[in-house]
């Protein structure tokens, strides 16, 4: 069953023993039920604390051992709901639908809490979560099925679940499933491919990840398409390669304050308009006494663009030449600087020219870059977070350096996963 409400429901395979019965310790931040036995500790996906199951034992993964749930057996956890996705247990693309909002807002609290006290550190109480509500994604990244349907990656394996709805995506990228199931098997390019797809002011933008490249017969169908449906912008991305613009009938647009920037294929945008609202007004109110800024690992620097006209200098610093060429015409207001910060810090000497630094790095965080702030001069950090474990890392680095943490706001953009970001500020001494 997709909703798991209890009941039968067919077993995995790779089964390695007979059916036995658990009951659920206590939950996984995946969202998986977690149950001590005498053989360790299992994992059985979507199980709920003081829940009893019958499930049969399958491959091991590190020191846990994947089970795959049968029945279950009894009540249902009060902290379990109806979930609002008919292909939420499928879908890889939401583990935590299954939650009661309270129980769903601790689990990711208590992951911030715990990447914290794994490194030892003191930080103030952490703010009221900034939810991003339902229907609220504005970037999506859909992938092709062997049939030519949209969808996302199953929760166990790579196998892809064509999806009809999507509770999460904003409404008009959710309209758009049903055009894609007729345009995707239509393009001759054969193998994976994905769909980038952003929400615009000026509408859907849309980027083909491909491993080969468009055929005339594909330029025509898109360019087709982009009108049929009204998309403001349909590019191709042929492996790692450059984006190719196959159709531009509106350019899409980022607002950040009052400056507005054209956006190239491919440039990294935060998951939610509200994410972003909470990161600038977060960046905002903790420099607002500052005059010159570094921003490292910037994109568009759309949190830091916002604070540009009472600055007497900044700076945005990021590997992505597209990004910074879209920022470059405000040239004499914006310096930019292409440089791949986690092989090329900017080193502590040139940090100290400046007040403070924002800090919004990939998943894996900042380290090298994280050491050289550390060793500078520089006096407040506003670090933009989407992995609380590489974050509380960094974080170790610059309390043991002085610094300490002043603000920590979760920041939730990806509704019903396991992600959480963080917004934290930094002061020396």
């Amino acid at each position: 069953m997709s909703r798991h409400r209890g009941g039968r429901r067919p077993a995995r395979t790779g089964a390695t023993g007979p059916a036995v019965e658990v009951t659920i310790d206590r939950l996984g931040f995946l969202g998986d039920g977690l149950a001590t036995t005498e053989e360790g500790e299992w994992r059985v996906p979507l199980a709920l604390p003081g829940e009893r199951w019958r499930v049969r034992p399958e491959a091991r993964e590190g020191r846990r051992r994947r089970a795959s749930a049968l029945e279950r057996l009894g009540d249902a956890s009060a902290d379990r709901i109806e979930p609002p996705c008919p292909h939420f247990g499928r879908c890889g693309g939401c583990s935590l639908q299954h939650l009661t909002p309270p129980a769903y807002h601790a689990l990711k609290r208590r992951r911030i809490e715990g990447a914290l006290r794994a490194h030892g550190l003191e930080a103030p109480p952490l703010e009221p979560t900034v939810t991003s509500p339902p229907g609220s994604r504005r970037r999506v990244r859909l992938h092709r099925d062997a049939a030519g349907r949209p969808g996302f990656r199953a929760r166990a394996g790579r196998a892809i679940v064509a999806i009809g709805q999507c509770p999460v995506a904003a409404a008009p990228i959710e309209a758009l499933l049903a055009p894609l199931r007729g345009l995707l098997p239509r393009l001759s390019t054969g193998g994976p491919m994905q769909v980038s797809v952003t929400l615009f002011d000026q509408g859907l933008d849309l980027l083909l990840h491909a491993a080969g490249p468009p055929s005339a017969a594909d330029t025509a169908v898109l360019g087709a398409f982009a009108e049929e449906a009204d998309i403001a912008r349909i590019a191709w991305r042929q492996d790692d390669g450059p984006s190719m613009v196959m159709a531009e009938r509106r350019p899409p647009m980022l607002t950040a304050g009052t400056i507005s920037l054209a956006v190239p294929p491919s440039v990294f945008l935060q998951a939610t308009g509200e994410g972003l609202e909470a990161l600038q007004a977060f960046a905002e109110a903790e420099l607002r006494d500052t005059r010159r800024v570094i921003d490292l690992f910037a994109g568009m620097a759309p949190l830091s663009l916002p604070l540009l006209p009472r600055l007497e200098r900044l700076r945005a610093v990021d590997a992505d030449a597209d990004a910074l060429r879209a920022v470059r015409h405000l040239a004499g207001a914006i310096e930019t600087e292409r440089r791949d910060l986690a092989t090329e810090p900017v080193a502590p000497r040139d940090l100290g020219t400046f007040d403070a630094a924002i800090v919004d790095p990939p998943r894996a965080g900042a380290p090298a870059q994280i050491e050289a702030l550390a060793a500078s001069r520089i006096g407040r950090i506003v670090y933009a977070a989407c992995d609380p474990a590489s974050f509380a890392r960094d974080a170790a680095v610059l309390t043991r350096a002085g610094f300490r943490i002043e603000r920590l706001q979760p920041i939730d953009q990806f509704l019903w996963s396991p992600e959480i970001e963080l917004a934290a500020s930094f002061r020396r001494g």
